[in-house]
């Protein structure tokens, strides 16, 4: 019995850390998905012609200055994750969707759970986050 124990036990750790890796996979996939676009939007600027390139300059700047607004909120929100004490799939869901960012279907498929069990420890993991405040 007890050997079986620690079989399972390895075997859950051995799953979560494909998990781990298949979402490192496709994090680099989404790195190589905007070099590409990068690559495209450089064609593109090469295109434009002179009195077109301010617009996309304050575009460029615009986008640049969200960006810096999303690093600040995803660091508030890992501090407050540092102090959540909710299961670990409802921390890893928490970490998977509002510091990664990610969108909820790649969160299904990391996690490997059904749409409405996610949901529902969501909504818990909310609950949770909601009574410390």
């Amino acid at each position: 019995m007890c050997k079986n124990m620690a079989l399972s036990e390895r075997a859950m750790a051995l799953k979560t850390d494909l998990q781990a890796v298949l979402a490192d996979k496709r994090e680099l996939e989404a790195i190589e998905q905007e070099w590409r676009d990068l690559l495209l939007f450089e064609d593109v600027l090469d295109e434009l012609s002179d009195g077109e390139l301010p617009m996309v300059s304050e575009l460029f700047h615009e986008r640049q200055a969200l960006r810096k607004q999303l690093a600040i909120h995803q660091l508030k929100n890992w501090a407050v994750l540092q102090h959540f004490t909710g299961t670990g799939l409802q921390r890893r869901l928490l970490r998977l969707r509002y510091i990664r960012g990610l969108p909820w279907t790649a969160i299904f498929e990391t996690l490997d759970f059904s749409k409405q069990h996610v949901m529902r420890e969501h909504n818990k993991a909310l609950e949770s986050l909601a009574k410390r405040r």
